[in-house]
């Protein structure tokens, strides 16, 4: 649809519908944002694992759309600096001539808060709070101001304050706090507000909550890819090499464990991801938002 029209569409929708309100309230935005998940361990893709399982988020796609092609920054600094600036990766830098666009939404009336995952730059003056963000709970990624794994003995930083233990599986834990958030903003119904849940997690080493682990040992084998040990035609040169070894039994393994092993226990680790999913929208719905 090009954008003539689409200016024809929004007018015949008009004259069906009615005279457009002069104002409109701004919808509220919740962007859900995960750390190296695969879409085989979405329930709702063809291509998913047979064993794969995400109810949630299975629901998110019934309601809304499914993308089935998308252009990603394949690497963790590049896809947040994309995200958060709208352009191609390629053309991000820091500084003030990259406004990130949680800055516009706050000049607009928007109340912005962020948690989760950050690896964007070092330290407190990197996150912006205050600037593009009115709300943080921020897990500073790597030696900066914060540490500790992607799933346990996490330390946030909140409000830009000093770092303090988040306490618990970090899935959960956000999703808690994005809880605490989505209710506290129903209190001022007037401001709209945005919302990035940065989940460190599904991110290697794969660790699902005690919950769900080993939930998926018994279900049928994991497929293997034809092409896991290489050479992969038509594919660019740096995904030619595999670091797929064959054991005994022919069975690839990385880091002593097999194919099958690493996939399970990755789809496993989604689990606390889509019941966070759940948990958030019954917030959105309980709150009449």
């Amino acid at each position: 649809m090009n954008p003539t029209q689409l200016i024809i569409l929004v007018t015949a929708l008009a004259g069906v519908f009615g005279t457009v309100p002069a104002k409109v309230q701004p919808p509220n935005i919740l962007f859900i944002f995960t750390d190296d998940q695969s879409f085989r361990t979405v329930s709702c893709y063809p291509g998913a694992y047979n064993y794969a399982n995400t109810p949630n988020i299975d629901k998110l796609a019934q309601k809304g759309i499914r993308f089935e092609h998308a252009y990603i920054g394949a690497k963790c600094v590049p896809s947040r600096a994309g995200m958060l600036t709208g352009r191609f990766q390629y053309a991000c830098a820091e500084g003030p001539e990259h406004k990130w666009w949680t800055t516009a939404l706050r000049t607009h009336g928007y109340y912005t808060g962020m948690i989760g995952k950050w690896h964007w730059g070092k330290g407190a003056e990197a996150h912006q709070h205050g600037t593009a963000w009115d709300w943080s709970v921020i897990w500073d990624h790597g030696q900066y101001a914060a540490a500790g794994g992607y799933y346990y003995d996490q330390k946030v930083m909140i409000n830009g304050g000093a770092p303090q233990d988040l306490k618990g599986y970090s899935t959960d834990r956000y999703t808690d706090y994005t809880v605490e958030f989505i209710k506290d903003r129903a209190k001022k119904p007037d401001q709209p507000w945005f919302h990035w849940v940065a989940y460190g997690a599904v991110h290697g080493p794969y660790t699902p909550a005690d919950r769900h682990k080993g939930s998926l040992k018994d279900k049928p084998k994991t497929a293997v890819p034809k092409d896991i040990y290489g050479p992969r035609k038509g594919k660019p040169v740096h995904m030619q090499n595999s670091l797929w070894k064959p054991d005994a039994d022919g069975d690839p393994i990385y880091k002593g464990k097999t194919l099958d092993f690493w996939a399970k226990q990755q789809t496993e680790a989604v689990a606390a991801i889509d019941e966070g999913v759940g948990r958030m929208v019954k917030a959105l719905e309980e709150t009449g938002q």
